[in-house]
């Protein structure tokens, strides 16, 4: 009777806390994100990011960053990874970010040790005959 009890209001102690925490997919922001392009521009255009900041330990935030990338027409997939990989390095130093080339299609961001987490949203992309996506 009593371990029936115990396992009881263990039971529901957990379920009650489970469901207190949010899901790690529920926040927007982390810590690594991964751009993607699939395609070959069909015509010139530009692919825009914008990274926005977790506030740091001290309750600052820092202003959003945006990315932008001009593609010529008749890029190839490569090239324009190489675009977005030297803008993003460019604009956002290596001081707070790793930003590396993965494979022939796809950018890496990832946070530097005490760097907070990060939001990065792709804003606008009007290169015709690439897709671009963003991965957690």
């Amino acid at each position: 009777m009593k371990n029936r009890l115990v396992v009881t209001c263990l039971t529901v102690f957990l379920a009650l806390f489970a469901t207190a925490l949010p899901a790690k997919d529920d926040n927007p922001m982390d810590y690594q994100w991964t751009i993607a392009v699939d395609g070959k521009s069909v015509s010139a255009g530009q692919i825009v990011f914008k990274l926005t900041s977790a506030p740091n330990e001290d309750g600052t935030t820092d202003d959003p960053v945006e990315l932008e990338n001009l593609v010529p027409a008749k890029t190839k997939q490569g090239d324009i990874q190489k675009t977005l990989l030297n803008n993003v390095r460019a604009a956002l130093g290596d001081e707070r970010y790793k930003i590396k080339k993965q494979g022939s299609d796809r950018v890496s961001i990832k946070a530097n040790k005490g760097t907070p987490w990060f939001l990065l949203e792709l804003t606008n992309n009007t290169v015709q005959g690439v897709a671009v996506t963003l991965k957690k």
